[in-house]
């Protein structure tokens, strides 16, 4: 399949507008079956995405951003070790938006939408940016990896609810 094929066969799946309004019941489902978070985690996540939503804060393709750093993010042992899923989460979320919207929130609002402390995020974020050598453009692969694995779950889903 082609990246245009895999994305766009996604967006008929899930429209863009169809996330965009339901993005908690949707990114919650793909991070159970990828990442499988504890209970606790995933309240706040579900919070945390209730309140991002309310404030139109992400898109369609600064979730699947993430997700391609939220991956790196689980891969590397090193990186981020010392924190819960939710604190890696966050920051994925925060990277993308901040990478794909043309005037992002900053650190001090991604405080207060996820109540992490500022000195944690910022650490974070200079963690992560240090580790992939500050190279936060997504490869068209990468990009399209997440996007089949997505519509993967979807696809599955779809047939298991028929």
């Amino acid at each position: 399949m082609t990246s245009n094929l895999v994305v766009n066969n996604l967006e008929i799946i899930i429209s863009a507008t169809e996330l965009e309004k339901n993005i908690r019941q949707k990114v919650s489902i793909w991070i159970d079956i990828l990442f499988l978070p504890d209970k606790t985690q995933k309240s706040k996540i579900e919070k945390f995405l209730d309140i991002i939503q309310k404030h139109n804060v992400i898109t369609f393709h600064d979730i699947i951003s993430a997700f391609v750093y939220l991956k790196k993010i689980i891969y590397n042992p090193n990186l981020l070790e010392n924190r819960d899923f939710y604190h890696k989460f966050v920051i994925a979320v925060m990277l993308a938006c901040k990478f794909n919207e043309d005037t992002p929130y900053n650190n001090e609002s991604y405080n207060r939408l996820s109540g992490i402390s500022l000195s944690i995020i910022n650490d974070m974020e200079l963690s992560f940016l240090f580790a992939c050598n500050w190279e936060v453009v997504i490869s068209q692969n990468e990009y399209e990896h997440v996007c089949e694995l997505l519509l993967f779950i979807e696809i599955n889903k779809t047939c298991v609810n028929n």
